[in-house]
């Protein structure tokens, strides 16, 4: 079993002016629609199920949301963990170029009827995992402001779930990249399996009167 999470970096814009920015939950819903319930990530296993969902906005204003994130359940019997992310950015990657053509279709059709040029949007969005994103922002900004930020966002107090704090360290190291396109990343999320409970028999207090 893995905790997969897909956090979706948009371009916020007002909401009457929708094709200047990136709507991440546009996006973010897309994938959702594509991962839940897909049985080709799990096999014989049950279903992957989305388990949460949520944007960036803490309260009501009419902007788009800068981003967007979601996680999911996955049982497998047949994948590693490796496996199951390459089917993952596959599907992203596919979802992704459909998402820009039906973008564009969308921009064109209110151009005609709104008599406004809309000559097509031109997004480069890419799919990402943490390490490439880890990576990318180390040779962007350093080493030690990557810490420095991953570190800000673990203690920052604004997170009491520590998936949403996997998702804060994210946008820490996308703010540390030069490159402001919109992307989706990747990610595995705790709790971390194969997870085994404490034992209360005769081993689970043997070895906790090794540890006293």
């Amino acid at each position: 079993k893995v905790l997969a999470g897909v956090y979706v970096r948009g371009y916020q814009t007002h909401a009457g002016e929708y094709f200047r920015g990136f709507h991440a939950m546009g996006l973010l819903s897309r994938l959702v629609t594509e991962i839940d319930g897909s049985n080709d990530i799990s096999g014989k296993a049950p279903s992957p199920v989305t388990l949460k969902i949520k944007d960036a906005k803490d309260e009501y204003n009419v902007m788009t949301s800068p981003a967007g994130w979601a996680y999911f359940n996955i049982f497998t019997t047949e994948k590693t963990p490796a496996e199951i992310l390459q089917v993952l950015r596959a599907k992203s990657d596919r979802v992704i170029g459909e998402y820009l053509a039906d973008l564009n279709e969308s921009f064109r059709a209110y151009g005609a009827a709104a008599g406004v040029p809309a000559g097509g949007l031109l997004w480069d969005v890419a799919t990402r995992t943490y390490s490439e994103i880890h990576r990318m922002a180390a040779e962007n900004a350093g080493t030690a402001r990557v810490k420095s930020a991953l570190d800000a966002a673990r203690s920052s107090g604004r997170h009491t779930d520590v998936r949403e704090t996997g998702f804060a360290m994210i946008a820490a190291l996308l703010d540390l990249m030069d490159n402001r396109d919109p992307v989706v990343v990747l990610v595995f999320l705790p709790p971390f399996y194969p997870y085994i409970s404490p034992d209360r028999g005769a081993f689970g207090s043997a070895v906790r009167g090794i540890v006293r």
